[in-house]
C-alpha cells in the first residue's frame, strides 16, 4: 500500500486536537521519574524550576506553532530541505528518526521493567512488550486522523487518574521539606528549568500535525493549553514527591512518583497500595506515546526514502524496537539513556526548530499556501 501525505490530509482536524495529541504524546512513564532529575539539580526548589520551565516551554511552543503556520500543509520533513538545503535537511531528518527510535526502545524497556515489577513477575516480560507493540502497530496502520481520534478517547484515562492521585497525596505533604528556599541560589533553579524543557519529549509533534489541521494559525491556544496542563501535572507530582519523600529519598529513588504513593496511608480506608492507582495512566500513557512515535518514525522513513507498503514498514519497525530492548544489559543503562535523551530532546524540540524558523525568515522561505 503506497503512502503519501495526500492520503491522510483530506480529513482535516480542528486545532483543538493539539490538546489531546500533546498530552498523550508527552505524558508517559517518565512522569513518575521526572522529579528525581529536577530535584538532583534544584533540590527542594524544584517546584520553582517547573514554574520557570513552564514559561520557557510556552515560548518554545509559540515558536513551534509559528514555524508550523509558516508552512501550512507541510511538515518539517517537507520544508527543512527548502530552508537548510537538501544535504543538511537529510541529516536533520535522519537525526529525528534515530532520536525517535532510541526513545521508543527506552520507553518499552521502562514498560517491561515496571510490568515485571508490579504484575507479571514470573512470566517473560518480552511477551507483554510484543503484545503492546502489536496493538500500537495496528492502531498506527490506520493513519494519523484515526490515531488522533483514538488518542482523544484515551485522554481522560490519563488526566483524571493523575489529578485524583495528586489530590490524595496533598494532605500528606510536609511543608518543612521545602525549606530553606533558594539555599543554593537561583542558578540551580534555572538549570532545573532547562531540564523541564527537555522533559517534554513529543513537543515536536506540532511540526508534523500542521498538514492535518484546519487553520494552523489558530493552533497556538490549544498548544499552549496542552503543554501547560502537562507542566501542571508534573508540578503536582514533584510537589507531592518533595513534600512526602523529601529531597534525600527522591535522589535515591528509581520511581519517585510510585514511591510517593506507596507511603500514603489513610486509617480505616480499605485500599492499602495506592500506587496501583498509577497503573491505568501509566499503561494508557505508554501505549499512546508508543502509537504517536511509531507513527512519526514509520511515516518519516516512508516519506524520506519513498518506500511503498507503509504497513510492512510499521510492523518491521515494531520488530526492530522490540529487539532493541534486548540490547540493554540492565535497567541502570535505561535510566542513563533516559537522562541523555532529556538533553538531546532540547536539540530536536528547541534548537533545530528555532534555528529553522530564523533561517526561514532570513531566506524568506514559506509554504505555497501562504
Amino acid at each position: 500500500m503506497a503512502y503519501s501525505i495526500s492520503d491522510s490530509v483530506n480529513d482535516k482536524l480542528e486545532p483543538r486536537i493539539l490538546i489531546a495529541v500533546l498530552i498523550v504524546s508527552i505524558l508517559e512513564f517518565e512522569v513518575f521519574t521526572f522529579s528525581r532529575g529536577v530535584v538532583e539539580i534544584a533540590g527542594q526548589d524544584a517546584w520553582l524550576s517547573l514554574i520557570i520551565g513552564a514559561v520557557i516551554v510556552s515560548v518554545n511552543t509559540f515558536l513551534l506553532v509559528k514555524l508550523m503556520s509558516r508552512f501550512p500543509g507541510e511538515n518539517i520533513f517537507h520544508f527543512s530541505p527548502k530552508v537548510w538545503g537538501k544535504p543538511l535537511g537529510l541529516v536533520m531528518i535522519v537525526g529525528f528518526l534515530l532520536y525517535w527510535l532510541v526513545f521508543l526502545i527506552t520507553l518499552l524497556e521502562d514498560f517491561s521493567v515496571a510490568n515485571q515489577t508490579f504484575f507479571v513477575r514470573e512470566a517473560q516480560p518480552i511477551i507483554s512488550v510484543i503484545l503492546l507493540v502489536i496493538g500500537a502497530a495496528w492502531a498506527v496502520s490506520y493513519g494519523f486522523p484515526a490515531l488522533v481520534r483514538l488518542l482523544q478517547i484515551l485522554l481522560p484515562f490519563i488526566i483524571l487518574p493523575l489529578l485524583f492521585i495528586g489530590g490524595l497525596a496533598l494532605p500528606h505533604i510536609q511543608l518543612e521539606q521545602f525549606q530553606p528556599m533558594l539555599a543554593g541560589g537561583i542558578w540551580p533553579v534555572l538549570k532545573g528549568a532547562i531540564l523541564v524543557a527537555g522533559f517534554l519529549q513529543g513537543l515536536e509533534i506540532i511540526l508534523f500535525a500542521g498538514p492535518f489541521i484546519k487553520n494552523p494559525q489558530k493552533a497556538l491556544k490549544p498548544a499552549l493549553l496542552g503543554v501547560n496542563l502537562i507542566i501542571f501535572i508534573a508540578l503536582i507530582q514533584s510537589v507531592n514527591a518533595i513534600g512526602i519523600l523529601g529531597v534525600d529519598n527522591i535522589e535515591v529513588s528509581v520511581w519517585p512518583g510510585i514511591d510517593t504513593m506507596s507511603v500514603i496511608h489513610f486509617p480505616g480506608f480499605p485500599v492499602e497500595r495506592y500506587e496501583l492507582f498509577l497503573t491505568l495512566p501509566w499503561l494508557v500513557g505508554i501505549f499512546s506515546t508508543l502509537c504517536v512515535f511509531l507513527y512519526l518514525l514509520s511515516y518519516g522513513i516512508v516519506q524520506t526514502f519513498n518506500i511503498q507498503h507503509r504497513t510492512v514498514v510499521i510492523y518491521l519497525l515494531a520488530a526492530v524496537i522490540v529487539g532493541g530492548t534486548l540490547l540493554f544489559p540492565n535497567y541502570a543503562w535505561t535510566l542513563q539513556a533516559r537522562e541523555l535523551l532529556n538533553i538531546v530532546t532540547l536539540l530536536f524540540i528547541a534548537v533545530i526548530p528555532v534555528l529553522t524558523l530564523i533561517l526561514a525568515v532570513i531566506r524568506k522561505k514559506e509554504g505555497t499556501e501562504n
